[in-house]
Formats: C-alpha cells, sequence, structure tokens
C-alpha cells in the first residue's frame, strides 16, 4: 500500500482489466474507509529509565511496562469492543511500524495497547483465531503474546477496583466512591473550549448523563428558576412534587381532577 499514486499503479489497473478473467472484477485507488484512519492514541516513552516515584495517577500499573511508542485503542461502555477491532488495531500497529519516518528502527520498540471496560467473549473470539495467548499481569491487565508485536490489554473494571482509582471507575461499570470523580466532572463541564469540542463527538450525552448521575438531585436543581425546574413535568409530577403541607390545603374539588393513582399517593402522604 502506497500513499502516492504512480503512473505504474495506473497502467498495471488497465493491464488487469484488459488481462484479468472477466469473472473478477478490479477496483483501483479504494479506501478502506469512510473516514481517515487514525488511532485514539499515541503513548511516547519520554524516559527509557522513569523516576521510581512517577508511576502516575491513573493505570498505575501499565506505564512501565510499555516501549518507546505504543499504539493505544479505547473502547467505551457506550461503545465495547466488537468482533474484528483486534485486527483494526493490529492494522494500524503495522502501518505505524511500515513508516520510517516514524523512527521506530526495532520491532520490540513498538507495541499495541488495548484499553477496555472488561474482557469480553468477541475479544477473546478474535484472540484465540489469531493464536494469541493471555498472559495474567495481574490487577487487570494482560500481556498477549504471539503477534509481531507486544500487545497489552487493560481492563478498566478490574484496574480501578485493584489500584482503587475512583477516577478510572468512572469510564467503567463500577460506581465512584469519592468526590474526587465530582470534581473532576465538574472541571470539564466548566470548561467552555473542552465541552464545545465535545459536544460533536459520538456518546456526548451518554457522558454529559454519566455526569449527572453524581450530582445529587437537590444540586442539581441549585440556582435554578422555578419555572425551570418544573420544566418538562406533567401536571401530575407537579402535584406529587409539592410539600405534605401543600397537598393537605389543596380542595379535595382539585384533587379530583387527577388519576386514582394519584389521588390514592396524595392520601397515603397526607393520611386519608
Amino acid at each position: 500500500m502506497s500513499s502516492q499514486r504512480t503512473a505504474w499503479h495506473f497502467f498495471f489497473a488497465i493491464l488487469l482489466r484488459q488481462r484479468g478473467p472477466r469473472w473478477i472484477e478490479v477496483r483501483d485507488e479504494v479506501p478502506l474507509s469512510e473516514e481517515r484512519p487514525r488511532v485514539d492514541y499515541l503513548l511516547l516513552r519520554k524516559q527509557l529509565d522513569p523516576p521510581a516515584d512517577d508511576p502516575g495517577l491513573t493505570l498505575r500499573g501499565l506505564w512501565s511496562r510499555l516501549p518507546r511508542v505504543t499504539v493505544a485503542e479505547l473502547k467505551s461502555v457506550g461503545r465495547p469492543y466488537r468482533a474484528r477491532d483486534l485486527d483494526q488495531l493490529w492494522s494500524y500497529v503495522h502501518a505505524y511500524y511500515r513508516d520510517t519516518e516514524n523512527g521506530v528502527g526495532r520491532r520490540e520498540d513498538l507495541s499495541a495497547l488495548l484499553i477496555v471496560p472488561i474482557r469480553t467473549p468477541s475479544l477473546d473470539t478474535d484472540a484465540k483465531e489469531m493464536g494469541l495467548a493471555w498472559s495474567d499481569l495481574g490487577g487487570g491487565y494482560w500481556d498477549l503474546t504471539g503477534g509481531l508485536f507486544r500487545l497489552f490489554v487493560a481492563e478498566i473494571d478490574v484496574v480501578a477496583e485493584s489500584e482503587d482509582d475512583d477516577l478510572l471507575r468512572l469510564f467503567g461499570h463500577t460506581a465512584e466512591h469519592t468526590q474526587e470523580a465530582r470534581r473532576f466532572w465538574a472541571e470539564q463541564v466548566g470548561t467552555k473550549e473542552a465541552m464545545m469540542a465535545a459536544q460533536e463527538l459520538e456518546s456526548y450525552d451518554e457522558v454529559v448523563q454519566k455526569f449527572l448521575e453524581l450530582i445529587p438531585p437537590e444540586q442539581r436543581l441549585a440556582g435554578l428558576a422555578p419555572e425551570q425546574r418544573l420544566a418538562g413535568l406533567d401536571r401530575e409530577q407537579i402535584l406529587l412534587g409539592l410539600p405534605d403541607d401543600d397537598l393537605r390545603r389543596l380542595p379535595q374539588e382539585y384533587l379530583a381532577t387527577f388519576s386514582e393513582a394519584v389521588r390514592e399517593a396524595v392520601r397515603r402522604r397526607i393520611g386519608g
């Protein structure tokens, strides 16, 4: 695969079309996907012997294991690992190694990293079909051997519990335990530039919902005008949101306009 088309490519395509069998269709200059290939993250090791007092604050068991360059892909809770995603990751690693301008002289200087919320059957199936063997590094980290490059897998749910990383829990299935996670989201939401950039991305609403779930209901409503607090609620929801004392003051004629289920809920709260 070449990044530049030559006259040789052009005329060879003509040769294939004219002299190939009729039952073969020849297409040239075919893009591999509608979107230009790009890796999620490129991790570059700046020091071969980093200081022992700086293991990082998240994924602490990972960094010291990585070689000089690592091609990393993240699979999220909303868009988990799908069949053949491992093939895509390998294609990125091979393409990066193929480009000599990247300065990776040896295969051992380059690795792949797959970060997933949890290990899944589809990932196990793909690894088995590729002849890869799982080596448990402990704490949610794995080394998959048998490929042309080293491949690491990090399970967010397991690592977060093993390292008690509350911010990492935000990206997995488990619930956070500390105020640190809430502060992290608050800082991101408070950054106008970051949120404007994120609004155009897939799963934006899902991420915002994750943040909202961290905030107690009373804090979500703090500072809102009464009409803003009631926006989107129907009349039955507004009624049931009133304090008990206010419910007792309402005339029976007005309560009679609501459904039996709502009236029963009111009776239970105010006693008869």
